[in-house]
């Protein structure tokens, strides 16, 4: 008993030191892509355009879960399931067409959308009947979203929840839903943009609190053109859709209660949709940026911030197109009033600058090649 109690530790202690290297050797690993990022160009795997009259159209479909799923977006959180909904989860499109080129934007209650997302989207026979030549989409990255639905050890292990391929088929199915319904919604628009600051308070460099935070928002609006000939400006009729970009986590809800939600982008969503149309939201460059402010932290109060940070910038977006018709009150036309407008649409891939592997034993520049 003794002796094997020697051998024991002996074993430990030869483990421990071969572990320890593991661990600097798993931190000392080189940058992940490989060198030669800052020369490579964009690989552009789809290009089209088209001019003519344009038509829009939206659409939002239920995008709750079909079962229990894990929640996706925190690192040690990624093994429990959603035990309740706080609010509504949605898949929204807007699909534009202009001559002969139809395409899709897409925004999905999701903290990220896998690759593999594209491919399960077009075998559907919802969005070949759409008639879509293109189409792009993008997560509103909500960290209390569901997950289960990529096929990567690491992102299953460190913040996507084991994989279900029903979870996947059921996301595929609800975007390939969202883009048919708009493209069946198709209508004369025209377009307004504008951008502008958010105020201070509703995001903060979570790394660094005292650097500054972008706050910058952007909104284009579509709006159904006037009937009779009369300017959609002046005829004001409700919006289409609305595309609202901003840069901050939709980290707000803490994660232990596990409560699916779209966080501060649904609340911002729901709140412009209530005068009408479908309101898409595109996760800006969040980099270290969170919602919020520093010392909103306690556990209490975080059902107010969600609301009052998704209603704040709703309200901010509201202003911003009013000052974008105004803008466009000088023009002879507002875009798309002409009856002959350009539409372009491009697809590429962009290598990005690389990602430093992660400390992790084992699996540092595993992790990093995935992201």
């Amino acid at each position: 008993m003794a002796r094997m109690s020697h051998s024991i530790r002996g074993a430990l202690a030869g483990g421990g030191a071969w572990l320890a290297a593991a661990v600097l050797a798993s931190c000392a690993a080189e940058p992940l892509p490989s060198p030669g990022w800052r020369e490579a160009p964009p690989e552009v795997v789809a290009l089209a355009a088209a001019r003519g009259p344009l038509r829009a159209g939206a659409a939002r479909v239920s995008a709750d879960p079909p079962f229990a799923a894990p929640m996706a977006g925190y690192v040690g959180a990624s093994w429990l399931r959603l035990r309740e909904m706080r609010d509504p989860l949605f898949a929204r499109a807007l699909v534009l067409e202009c001559g002969d080129l139809r395409v899709a934007l897409v925004s999905v209650d999701r903290v990220l959308l896998p690759p593999e997302l594209r491919e399960a989207v077009e075998r559907r026979a919802e969005l070949r009947g759409a008639g879509i030549d293109g189409w792009i989409a993008g997560a509103t990255h909500s960290h209390t979203a569901p997950g289960g639905f990529l096929a990567a050890w690491p992102a299953e292990l460190l913040g996507m929840g084991a994989y279900d391929p029903l979870l996947l088929d059921h996301l595929a199915a609800c975007v390939a839903r969202a883009v048919a319904a708009a493209a069946a919604a198709l209508e004369p628009v025209t377009i307004a943009a504008a951008s502008g600051d958010a105020e201070a308070g509703l995001s903060f460099n979570r790394r660094d609190p005292a650097a500054p935070a972008g706050r910058r928002i952007d909104v284009l609006r579509f709006t159904r053109s006037g009937a009779g000939g009369i300017p959609a400006s002046l005829a004001r009729p409700a919006p289409v859709a609305r595309l609202v970009s901003f840069a901050a986590h939709p980290t707000l809800i803490p994660f232990y209660l596990r409560r699916s939600s779209g966080d501060y982008p649904g609340v911002l969503c729901r709140e412009l949709e209530r005068s009408g149309g479908v309101a898409l939201f595109a996760a800006g460059p969040c980099g270290d940026l969170a919602a919020g402010r520093p010392e909103d932290t306690p556990v209490a109060g975080w059902g107010r911030r969600v609301e009052r940070i998704g209603r704040k910038l709703a309200a901010r977006a509201n202003e911003l197109e009013t000052r974008a018709t105004a803008l466009e009150a000088g023009a002879p036309r507002a875009l798309g009033e002409t009856g002959d407008v350009p539409l372009a649409y491009v697809r590429a891939r962009v290598r990005l600058p690389p990602r430093e592997p992660w400390g992790v034993p084992f699996a540092g520049a595993a992790i990093a090649s995935f992201y």
